[in-house]
């Protein structure tokens, strides 16, 4: 099969995912009055993700990469974080292909993220489509550490939209603390959580402003939280080295792509911010998401100074999505919403999209 042939028809496929999840979750949001989990919907979306995962990997071998460190990973050698290396110990007792840890790590994470959607208080059939329209199916295909980290953080986000009570924040808690054991990431769900937790009582304002702040002066933030991390979070501090020492910063120099991929991003969050005054009359949590997507824009920026810092923004995929979702979905004239959509949501695909088929073009899959 020629490339031109393969990355055409990883494309279709991957339209048609979307397609498909979009449409299920809405026909379940019309006839499913009673919440029950629609087991059914999510199978089909997570097996047919864990289907692209397979057409693309399919008569390529594993010879570098990401894959290949996993490959050493699953074959005995430890990362040094619990959960994935407790994972592939469990993989590998029922199967020693390492393909099928592959497309199995997709179908558990994508049905995780499902799950979170359908138990968040504020699901809604288009931030499924916002949801696949980001690269966190495709994620799953490579990062198989964070994509665990962010399934796990996807819960934790649900269930912060729920009314704030002890049991809500002990689930919060647990889903932090998994999703450290699998990626450093994890770690970024601590300051967010408490923010979130008590955002009614931190102002707005000096919120955003402590966030651009902490973002002008990052190396040495991070650098000063690496050396008091390094005894009691090891991981944490081994890799902010790995990112933010002056070596480090000159081999992962910023990426100028990497900061336009924010461009979505920037522009649902200037409507946000614009509108805030407005909006956050109508929804009580419009603020809370408007944060998350406030704290997104601003990593996506810092990808100027190093690109591993666009991993970062993976964690924060669900919350976002329902953030645009928020800020879209406000505004009254449908013709400028059919126009943000289009500029949001439609440039969301457009990188996704593009990334799958660049590596295609260039790998020949993953």
């Amino acid at each position: 099969m020629s490339i031109a042939i393969k990355t055409i028809t990883s494309v279709s496929i991957y339209c048609f995912i979307i397609f498909v999840s979009y449409h299920l979750m809405k026909n379940n949001e019309r006839t499913n009055k009673q919440g029950k989990l629609p087991i059914m919907c999510i199978t089909i979306v997570s097996l047919l993700c864990s289907f692209l995962n397979r057409y693309l990997s399919h008569g390529r071998a594993i010879t570098g990469g990401d894959r290949a460190n996993y490959l050493y990973d699953f074959e005995g050698r430890l990362t040094g974080f619990l959960g994935f290396d407790t994972y592939l110990r469990i993989t590998h007792y029922f199967t020693e292909d390492f393909n099928l840890v592959l497309y199995t790590t997709t179908f558990i994470c994508c049905t995780i993220m499902l799950i979170s959607y359908w138990y968040s208080d504020d699901s809604k059939s288009p931030i499924v489509l916002i949801l696949f329209c980001t690269p966190f199916v495709l994620n799953t295909f490579v990062n198989l550490k964070q994509c665990f980290a962010c399934a796990f953080a996807s819960i934790m986000f649900a269930t912060i939209s729920k009314p704030k009570n002890v049991k809500h924040d002990l689930i919060c808690v647990l889903c932090i603390v998994f999703a450290c054991l699998f990626h450093t990431t994890g770690y970024l769900l601590i300051p967010i959580f408490l923010i979130l937790r008590f955002n009614k009582t931190i102002n707005f304002k000096i919120a955003v402003i402590s966030i651009i702040s902490i973002a002008l002066f990052l190396q040495p933030v991070m650098l000063f939280i690496a050396s008091h991390a390094a005894s009691l979070l090891p991981n944490l501090s081994n890799k902010l080295n790995e990112y933010f020492m002056e070596e480090s910063i000159r081999e992962t120099d910023g990426s100028t792509i990497a900061f336009i991929k924010g461009t979505p991003f920037y522009i649902a969050t200037i409507l946000g911010l614009f509108r805030r005054g407005a909006y956050k009359k109508c929804d009580e949590k419009y603020d809370m998401y408007l944060l998350i997507l406030c704290i997104g824009s601003v990593t996506y920026a810092c990808s100027l100074i190093s690109y591993w810092l666009i991993r970062l923004i993976s964690i924060l995929y669900f919350p976002v999505s329902i953030a645009i979702y928020k800020v879209i979905s406000l505004e009254r004239n449908p013709k400028n919403r059919l126009l943000e959509n289009i500029i949001v949501v439609g440039g969301l695909a457009f990188f996704t999209i593009r990334s799958l088929a660049l590596n295609i073009l260039n790998y020949g899959g993953y």
